[in-house]
């Protein structure tokens, strides 16, 4: 075994690992154990694959490599295979960028973490690559003027540094507001923090976190109502779907639109999104928002409420400082 084959034994793991979604050797291991419980693939071999200290001594890994990654190539080419063939063929399967992979790959550590609870992290672009991409956005209208109907936005996911940036966008009556952020996750959620940049104006937003393709992001969206006479805190349910690679760029059609299954379906389609005939996805959409009672499609806190506990609130503080 020269070093050379070792390494690059090594960078085509990397590959293997980015793509398969592991963030540590030990979710590597537990991908090729799930697939194939007679794997050879163990947590300290391999580490001495990763690191170039060593390659598998037979044909069956880079064979099980092909199986699980879906390379009609077989485990002979695996083996015999340049890293740049091999990032070429992997991210032509998977409909990838091999530049972007081959980024990932090449920062990809695989260190198991701390025993000890760590705190949220962002979302780290090599271990959720699948969630990179352009999602239309589907939430119930928070400004009073447009009550029942629902606001569609875009919210825009794209690998920065070792995160993943959060770009949120909507037009209200014409004007383009736009709220940048980053992606945290947390167990099985993900959880989007983001500001308008000029004022500061937060927004939240939290949802399940989906495997690959992330074809749907479902969740919930807090802030303050934008337009209207008052800024009352607010809290909704919000839909995302993803827009397929080459179809239209879902910030252009930003904006207030009818609550109906039609209204919404047609949307989807001029996204490019095909669905099976007979399929509802609008009538589903919609559900998630309206079978509850129309006043329940947004939580708010109105200033009567703010003003009315105050008054309380203010009352027992004065008493207790009377009496001190």
């Amino acid at each position: 075994m020269t070093k050379a084959v070792a390494q690059d034994f090594a960078a085509k793991l990397r590959i293997v690992a980015v793509v398969l979604d592991c963030g540590t050797r030990k979710e590597l291991c537990a991908a090729f154990r799930a697939a194939d419980p007679r794997t050879q693939f163990e947590v300290e071999r391999t580490q001495k694959w990763l690191q170039g200290r060593a390659v598998p001594r037979s044909g069956q890994v880079p064979a099980e490599i092909a199986r699980i990654l879906g390379l009609a190539q077989g485990g002979a080419w695996v083996s015999a295979c340049s890293p740049e063939d091999f990032l070429a063929a992997v991210a032509a399967r998977r409909g990838l960028d091999p530049a972007t992979i081959g980024r990932m790959a090449a920062s990809w550590g695989g260190a198991e973490p701390p025993t000890t609870v760590a705190p949220s992290r962002p979302v780290l672009a090599g271990n959720n690559h699948h969630l990179l991409g352009r999602y239309a956005c589907y939430s119930p209208a928070w400004s009073p003027y447009f009550a029942g109907q629902l606001i569609r936005g875009c919210l825009v996911l794209e690998a920065r540094g070792e995160g993943i940036a959060a770009t949120y966008t909507e037009r209200l009556v014409g004007q383009r507001v736009g709220f940048q952020g980053s992606a945290v996750a947390t167990g099985r959620s993900l959880h989007l923090d983001m500001r308008e940049p000029t004022g500061g104006l937060p927004v939240f937003m939290s949802t399940f976190l989906p495997g690959p393709p992330a074809s749907v992001l479902c969740g919930v969206m807090a802030g303050v109502v934008a337009l209207s006479h008052e800024a009352k805190p607010t809290a909704g349910r919000i839909v995302m779907v993803r827009v397929p690679a080459g179809g239209r760029d879902p910030e252009s059609d930003n904006g207030y639109m009818p609550a109906t299954p039609k209204a919404i379906d047609a949307d989807l389609a001029r996204l490019g999104l095909v669905f099976p005939a007979g399929a509802t996805p609008g009538e589903a959409i919609r559900q998630l928002f309206f079978r509850r009672p129309p006043e329940a499609l947004v939580d708010q806190v109105s200033d009567e409420d703010q003003a009315r506990l105050t008054q309380l609130m203010d009352t027992a503080h004065l008493l207790i400082g009377s009496l001190a």
